[in-house]
């Protein structure tokens, strides 16, 4: 399949290039021993005698004349310091010519560093005076300009940077407006930050006056052309760390002001990956259009340091990069040595694999829609060794044996060392789901070496189009296929100007052939064109020999058919299935899953035997017969089917439903489409013909129930609920449950019924059963007596289920029940006593013995209806009464009526009798006692205190009184004593 690759193939108007590599071979077979020849042969380079590696190589095309800048200031968009350094390569022993239109004028001077960092510069040494002098190149040519020589010590072999200084860096001047040609006379102007020639040239020792060119290289160029309208000619050589060399022709492109530079990634992403595309750039500048939200570009910056082998800027040389160059070399900056000349090995083989998401080694099935998760789709699998490289997959969609044209897909990207993994989603270019077929398709693969990008920033114009010609390969490998003028580039950008002489076509990443100018945009002199506010990335790499692969896209439309008669069977009877599954291609698929199993009363039918029996060349069953639900395998070309026969039984007594629904399905296989899915299964969503129902009926019951509150629901007494069910269906019942969550306010006390019994869950709910069957058009009858604990109102709910229904909707009742507190009655007071002494109140309490029906008298209530003849009472607000005796009253007995109320305002009334005994206790008498006189200084002894009782014994004396404690203490054994302390006879006797 190698004619048909990338190497053989790219795309210009919607046609291969087979001619132009034709007349590519013509060519090539006059001048295989010299790419210099073969390039003025294929693009019509001249060759100009080389004695120097400048500015006189930059203007040696024609075109208008690129002012070199040497400025401290930087780039506000992409941050590059405007300044070109020029490095060259030297060993101990070669001389270093240099020149500058520059030197002496204002700051203008030549600086270097050598390999070591050390440096050095030259004076007023080494001025380029005039056009003829720069094409002269370093005396002692003839008219050649005084150069400033430097000889290579020992030790400083290696990089040298040189500066030529301008002659005010500090100057944001541009170059004059009007045209310059690169071959007309020019005066190196003063005060500006740009100088208009320089030279750097290696000779082979200071006597052998032999230039040594492709020794000179720079990392980029800071140009200006002064205006725009102007065309750059100049052409360079393109190096990559991999070996691999470029010559680049800018063929007149219109930039104004522009960083030339190359890189191994172009713009990047986030991650650090290529975009493989043009970008915007963030402006507000005076030329339009303007992308003012856009963000700032990211790419390696030439002024930055390299980060190693996979993100590198390549350098730019002047002439051709020099056979004799080493492949690294000691340099000052970004050291301590740098990467040269290496021999372009091939990219490596990827040894790619493919296997479908699900696991299917070379196969995937189509993007419809018909799994969850995910889509099905498949993975690339390849490998990449020892460096990060571009690598590009595509599938020949079309089968046209031309890999890349029309819709095939191209997947694309940066391979990681090591084992990458690409997925595929099973379309096409154009974004289609590729249709299942049972012929392959062919996938090749390329990885990618001597990756080149050239990001234009705000290059406005590039009507012709640049030209880039790879100048080898690798060993063994022709030079001129794959197509050495091979370019790509995107410049379908969302958000991009319409306007300005956009590129035709927009995008070629597919290639297209640079040889008469790839990558054309602009028009000549706008300065609004195409590439204004822009980073244009055009690139080209080196593919590696195609790895061919071979694909299937799968799908198979699984289909599914079922009966069963008879299709109404009683409780006992027998039935039969019939299920056919049939495959209706395209692709055949082996082993798939098939299965059948009631997905609605599965507990009213037994499954017994089954047997299955395959139709068509190839088909087969995983197993010929069985017992119970099958679930098994088939064997399915296209086009072929399998029947199985099942036979089954209807449980007896009783049932859980009215009918029984039998599934039956078919399982795609893996990494196989069914564009027709209804499984729900975690393969299939969707509608389809995959799953077949057969839905059998079975003559039910049907239970209804009624509920009625009979009551009474009074507090404290007994009520009852009256349920009654009936069977209205066309089958006797199993046993019956009823499920009765009561109101609050009332709890469970019994029940009765014929067969019924009921237990109780909690306060609250009952449960109810009766095993006894009841026939079609039956009642029975339940009677649920309560006792009601609490006055209030509630409505509840009786559910009645039994095995087998047919309807549930009418198989809940409920009633509305109201709780009642009994009528209030009158409080019951009852006749009290008392005794006390005369002049003596007592506090009588009267409620004690009385009582109410219904707990509610109200002590404030208590009053006064007949007042004793003897005393005076006083009822108290808690519902006592204090009797005090009158003054003459000094014996007998005394009474008087009270009336108590209850908070219904219900009263009763009762009589309290008070006797004042006839024998009155009379209290016991002190006498007085005196102590004899003393000096004040000495204790006195208290007589002994002395009480008599008229009715009993004195039990205690009480200290009712002291004198102050300034007049004296009494003291008790030993004791102060204090006032109010109570005393025994003993202590005072």
């Amino acid at each position: 399949m190698k004619s048909n690759s990338i190497r053989r193939l790219s795309q210009s108007d919607g046609k291969p290039f087979g001619l132009l590599e034709q007349l590519r071979n013509k060519c090539f077979s006059l001048h295989t021993s010299s790419l210099i020849v073969l390039s003025a042969c294929v693009l019509g380079y001249s060759v100009y005698p080389a004695q120097a590696e400048g500015t006189r190589e930059l203007t040696s095309f024609g075109g208008d004349r690129p002012y070199t800048f040497w400025r401290n200031d930087r780039d506000t968009t992409s941050g590059i310091l405007r300044r070109t350094v020029i490095k060259v390569y030297a060993n101990p022993g070669e001389e270093i010519n240099l020149g500058s239109s520059a030197v002496g004028i204002g700051q203008g001077i030549i600086r270097y560093r050598r390999p070591d960092g050390s440096t050095g510069d030259c004076g007023n040494t080494g001025l380029i005076q005039n056009r003829d002098q720069e094409t002269a190149g370093p005396a002692p040519a003839a008219g050649g300009y005084n150069p400033c020589r430097v000889v290579v010590g020992a030790g400083q072999g290696g990089i040298w940077e040189i500066d030529f200084v301008s002659p005010n860096p500090n100057s944001g001047q541009d170059p004059p407006r009007d045209r310059l040609a690169a071959n007309a006379a020019w005066t190196q102007p003063d005060s500006v930050g740009y100088i208009l020639a320089w030279d750097a040239t290696v000779f082979r020792s200071p006597n052998n006056r032999t230039p040594i060119i492709g020794r000179v290289y720079t990392d980029y160029l800071s140009l200006n052309m002064g205006n725009s309208g102007r065309a750059l000619n100049a052409r360079t050589y393109v190096l990559t760390e991999d070996g691999y060399q470029y010559l680049i022709d800018l063929n007149g492109v219109d930039p104004f002001g522009f960083f030339f530079f190359s890189n191994n990634k172009g713009f990047r992403n986030n991650i650090g990956d290529p975009l493989y595309r043009s970008v915007l750039l963030p402006s507000t500048g005076l030329t339009p259009p303007n992308y003012p939200n856009a963000p700032t570009p990211s790419f390696l910056r030439p002024d930055e340091p390299n980060e190693g082998i996979n993100n590198y800027t390549n350098k730019l040389f002047i002439n051709k990069p020099n056979d004799d160059l080493p492949t690294s070399a000691r340099v000052a900056t970004n050291g301590p040595t740098t990467w040269l000349v290496t021999p372009p090995l091939p990219p490596p083989s990827p040894q790619l694999t493919f296997r479908g998401i699900e696991g299917t080694p070379n196969q995937t099935g189509t993007a419809v829609n018909n799994s969850n998760p995910p889509r099905l789709s498949g993975n690339f699998t390849f490998n990449n060794p020892a460096r990060e490289r571009p690598y590009q997959i595509i599938i020949d969609v079309n089968r046209d044996g031309i890999f890349g044209n029309a819709n095939d897909r191209v997947l694309e990207g940066r391979a990681r060392v090591g084992q990458n993994t690409v997925n595929w989603d099973a379309r096409d270019g154009a974004g289609n789901p590729v249709p299942a077929s049972r012929q392959a398709y062919g996938v090749q693969i390329y990885i990618f070496a001597g990756e080149v990008h050239f990001p234009y920033l705000d290059a406005e114009n590039n009507v012709n189009g640049i030209k880039i010609q790879r100048l080898n390969a690798p060993a063994g490998f022709p030079l001129n296929d794959p197509d050495p003028f091979l370019i790509f580039y995107d410049d379908e950008v969302p958000g991009i100007q319409t306007g300005g002489g956009p590129t035709n076509p927009p995008s070629a990443v597919k290639g297209i052939s640079s040889i008469n100018g790839g990558h054309r945009y602009g028009q000549a002199g706008n300065e609004s064109g195409f590439g204004n506010n822009v980073g244009i990335d055009t690139w080209a790499y080196y593919p590696s020999e195609p790895e061919d692969l071979q694909i299937i896209v799968a799908a198979a439309d699984l289909q599914v058919t079922k009966s069963v008669t008879p299709t109404t069977v009683s409780v006992g009877g027998t039935v039969t299935y019939t299920v056919t599954f049939r495959n209706a291609g395209p692709n055949d698929v082996k082993g798939a899953r098939v299965s059948d199993a009631a997905i609605v009363g599965a507990d009213n039918i037994q499954i017994g035997e089954w047997t299955c029996a395959a139709t068509g060349a190839g088909a087969a069953c995983g197993a010929a017969s069985g017992v119970g639900n099958f679930n098994t395998t088939l064997d399915l070309p296209n086009g072929t089917s399998a029947t199985f026969t099942v036979r089954a039984t209807i449980a007896a007594g009783g049932v859980s439903g009215p009918t029984v629904v039998n599934r039956a399905q078919i399982l795609r296989t893996n990494d196989t489409t069914d564009p027709n899915p209804e499984n729900p299964d975690v393969k299939e969503q969707g509608s389809g013909n995959n799953v077949a129902e057969a839905t059998l009926n079975i003559d039910v019951p049907d239970l209804s129930i009624t509920k009625t509150a009979v009551g009474p629901f009074i507090v404290g007494q007994q009520g009852t609920y009256q349920i009654n069910v009936t069977n209205n269906g066309s089958a006797t019942t199993g046993s019956i449950q009823i499920v009765d969550t009561l109101p609050n306010g009332v709890v469970f006390f019994g029940s009765s019924g014929n067969g019924w019994s009921c237990s109780t869950t909690g306060q609250q709910q009952i449960t109810c059963t009766n095993p006894n069957s009841l026939a079609a058009g039956a009642t029975t009858t339940l009677t649920v007596t309560v006792t009601a604990t609490q006055a209030g109102s509630g409505t509840n709910v009786a559910e009645v289920s039994t095995p087998g229904e047919r309807n549930t909707t009418n198989n809940r009742a409920q009633a509305s029940t109201t709780i009642s507190n009994p009528p209030n009655q009158p409080p019951v007071a009852n006749d009290d006593s008392s005794t006390t002494n005369p002049g003596v109140p007592v506090n009588i309490p009267v409620l004690g013995n009385d009582t109410d029906p219904n707990n509610n008298i109200n002590p404030g209530s208590v009053t006064i209806i007949t007042p004793p003849g003897q005393g005076t009472v006083t009822p108290n607000p808690n519902g006592t009464i204090t009797y005090t005796p009158g003054p003459g009253f000094t014996a007998g007995t005394d009474t008087f009526v009270y009336q108590v109320c209850d908070a219904g305002g219900l009263c009763d009334r009762a009589t309290v009798t008070v006797t004042v005994p006839a024998t009155a206790q009379l209290p016991p008498v002190a006498q007085d006692r005196s102590t004899p006189p003393s000096l004040n200084i000495s204790p006195v002894q208290v007589p002994p205190l002395l009480g008599t009782d008229p009715d009993g014994t004195v039990v205690s004396y009480r200290i009712a009184s002291l004198p102050p404690a300034a007049q004296g203490t009494l003291v008790l054994n030993g004791q102060p004593v204090q006032s109010g302390q109570t005393l025994t006879p003993d202590q005072v006797g």
